[in-house]
Formats: C-alpha cells, sequence, structure tokens
C-alpha cells in the first residue's frame, strides 16, 4: 500500500508500495488496504487474532493457505466500523463492475456454503461431496435437503491428512 510520508517540509510524498499490491489498488480498495494493514501487523506480531476463523492465521495448522484469512468484523476493522468500510466497498465493486448493488461474502465460510447450497438444486437432489467437507457445508446440505453423495478422500502418506481431490 502506498503511504504518505512527510518531507522536511512537511510534503507528504508517496512512500514504498506494498508488494503484495504491485498494481497500488488499495487507495481505491477499502477492504484490500484494511487487510494489508492487518496482515502486516499480524505478520509482525503486532496483532494477534481473537476471533474467528478459529485457525487463528496460524500455518503450522493448515498450511499458507490460511496466511491471509482474516474476518472483517474485528479483523480488518473493528466491529463498530466495519459496516461502513463494507458498504464502501461494495457500492466501488457495484459501480466498477456496472452493477446496481454488489453483496460480498465476509463472515467466513459458514453463510457462504449455505448460500452455495442453497443455490445448486432443490431439496431431495443429490451432490457429490468430500468427507472433508467443512461443517458448514454440511449444514447447508441440510439447510437445503439436498441428500449427500459421500467421496472418500485418499490420505497423504507423508502428512497422514486427507489429500486434496483431483477434480
Amino acid at each position: 500500500m502506498a503511504t504518505a510520508a512527510p518531507d522536511a517540509a512537511g510534503v507528504s510524498s508517496p512512500g514504498p508500495r506494498d508488494p503484495r499490491d504491485p498494481l497500488g489498488l488499495a487507495a481505491d480498495a477499502p477492504l484490500l488496504a484494511a487487510w494489508l494493514d492487518c496482515t502486516r501487523r499480524a505478520g509482525g506480531g503486532r496483532l494477534t487474532p481473537m476471533s474467528t476463523p478459529g485457525h487463528k492465521q496460524r500455518q503450522d495448522l493448515a498450511g499458507a493457505v490460511v496466511a491471509g484469512d482474516v474476518p472483517l468484523y474485528g479483523g480488518l476493522d473493528s466491529i463498530k466500523h466495519a459496516d461502513q468500510r463494507l458498504a464502501d466497498a461494495e457500492a466501488r465493486a457495484a459501480a466498477l463492475w456496472g452493477a446496481d448493488w454488489c453483496r460480498f461474502s465476509v463472515a467466513g465460510s459458514t453463510h457462504g456454503n449455505q448460500a452455495f447450497c442453497l443455490a445448486i438444486g432443490r431439496p431431495g437432489q443429490e451432490v457429490v461431496v468430500t468427507r472433508t467437507l467443512h461443517r458448514s457445508l454440511l449444514l447447508g446440505l441440510v439447510l437445503a435437503g439436498l441428500v449427500p453423495v459421500w467421496v472418500r478422500p485418499e490420505i497423504d502418506p507423508g502428512s497422514g491428512l486427507p489429500a486434496p481431490t483431483p477434480w
């Protein structure tokens, strides 16, 4: 993220750009700017996540895939101010895409997985699901009345953990 650093005369000039934002989009992307700041503080040991998601960005538990997983509420912004940041980001995205409105899924996987289940079929339809699914997806299947067809994942011999499904 470009930063403003005052010079000797008190005039701000652009500072170094964050390498995770090579195009400098954070200045016009409020959620990206907040994510860059939050993950920078967490990576520097200046922030200990105490909210969902449950893995608390611990890469030793799930690997690098969780390194940037930060909730909006209590993560990217305080619970008190997050709604305005989200509304601003959604309005900017809608304008960018020429839409009347836009909504982001920002509260972790639960409601996104449940909305997905409600959208993919009608009650009684079968869907293929791995046995290692997230708990919220299972609850989404129940909510939507879908019938799971279980697929057992292969086990990685090195880690003993389920291997990626090669679909």
